[in-house]
């Protein structure tokens, strides 16, 4: 039910966000990536069976930009943001074979306004560096890995734990 709304809300505001970003001239910028989510592998402290490491896979995710340029200068602009990354299928590893401790996948949903500083907004070329913070939702499956069924909760809303830093260079041309 959570998500079904999640959904239904994000999908409103983007389609608000995109039809007043093409009734504006330059103030506005909407965006998309498709990519792979890398996750390292963390270590299960005291553990009392084999392979004691949790394994992600790289799942593939894709997030939505939007920004809106406030103060712009010939040198410098400054944007607030947001973006919305969704990583449906994150494969997940961990235990030995009857010593089921992890999920079999886990699905991750960030929304994560931020401030936007680019350099030399207005040339064809603009090196830009942003952060931002905001929340996310994970779920998990409700099968382990190696059997069993899951007895942790399915999914679970996390807040201020979605922090990022990101830099690139945008073309105009």
């Amino acid at each position: 039910m959570f998500g079904k709304r999640v959904w239904i809300a994000v999908l409103t505001v983007m389609t608000m966000l995109a039809a007043s970003a093409a009734a504006q001239d330059e103030k506005n910028e909407l965006g998309g990536t498709l990519g792979r989510t890398l996750i390292s592998n963390q270590g299960i402290k005291n553990a009392a069976f084999p392979n004691p490491i949790i394994a992600f896979g790289n799942g593939s995710s894709f997030d939505v930009e939007y920004g809106r340029r406030f103060i712009v200068t010939p040198v410098w602009s400054i944007s607030g943001e947001v973006v919305m990354m969704v990583n449906h299928d994150e494969d997940v590893n961990g235990g030995a074979y009857l010593v089921a401790v992890v999920p079999t996948q886990i699905s991750q949903f960030f929304v994560t306004p931020g401030a936007r500083l680019n350099l030399f907004p207005t040339t064809a070329v603009s090196p830009w560096i942003s952060l931002g913070g905001g929340f996310g939702h994970v779920s998990q499956s409700s099968i382990l890995n190696y059997g069993g069924s899951n007895p942790g909760k399915r999914s679970e809303e996390r807040r201020g734990v979605a922090r990022w830093i990101r830099a690139g260079c945008e073309s105009l041309a």
